[in-house]
């Protein structure tokens, strides 16, 4: 990559000449995060580090073996649906999983601004791209505040997965209770 591109000691990166914004991180031993130049002049400094926490978050994360083992599904059964749609959702889920973790250290809205502008960018194969198809769904997730339950909601929410954990239970014990209480097996006690 050195032929191509050059370090970029502040962001501890690798910048590639070229007109379109783009940011994305080749994983692998010693993974690299890549922006173009033409993010560098797009995304404020803010930006820049956001996109840097959600591309540091792929590879700590090894995002890439998931979404590896999902397109193996998919080329090896490409005749299930199922595994054709499980691809995609990974590949969506994983960008989601990688803007929250930069949203932990940057702002939800310096995020969601940097994909808008990243969102054209194409990502090579192999690379996971901060931009990309899915841009959009997330930046309205990012833009949208974190709804918390509430007190009401959390104890309706209690009480369904309280109710969920009981009723396999009771399904298995109401036929034996079922057949004591009809007296088809007097209990016989020996004398």
């Amino acid at each position: 990559m050195a032929l191509v591109a050059r370090h970029h000691s502040a962001l501890d990166a690798v910048v590639l000449e070229h007109a379109a914004c783009a940011a994305y991180c080749v994983p692998g031993r010693g993974g690299q995060v890549v922006f173009t130049t033409a993010t560098l002049a797009a995304l404020d400094d803010e930006q820049l580090a956001a996109v840097m926490q959600h591309e540091r978050a792929h590879l700590r994360g090894r995002h890439h073996l998931v979404i590896l083992a999902a397109s193996s599904l998919r080329a090896a059964f490409p005749f299930v649906p199922a595994f054709r749609w499980a691809e995609d959702e990974v590949g969506r889920l994983t960008e989601m999983l990688a803007d929250d973790a930069a949203a932990r250290h940057a702002d939800r809205l310096t995020l969601a601004t940097a994909l808008v502008r990243l969102a054209e960018g194409a990502t090579p194969a192999g690379a996971l791209g901060a931009g990309g198809q899915t841009a959009l769904t997330r930046v309205k997730r990012l833009a949208t505040p974190a709804a918390p339950l509430g007190r009401a909601r959390g104890l309706v929410a209690v009480f369904g997965v309280a109710l969920l954990a009981v009723t396999p239970l009771v399904l298995s014990v109401a036929p034996a209770a079922a057949v004591m209480s009809a007296g088809y097996c007097p209990v016989v006690l020996p004398q």
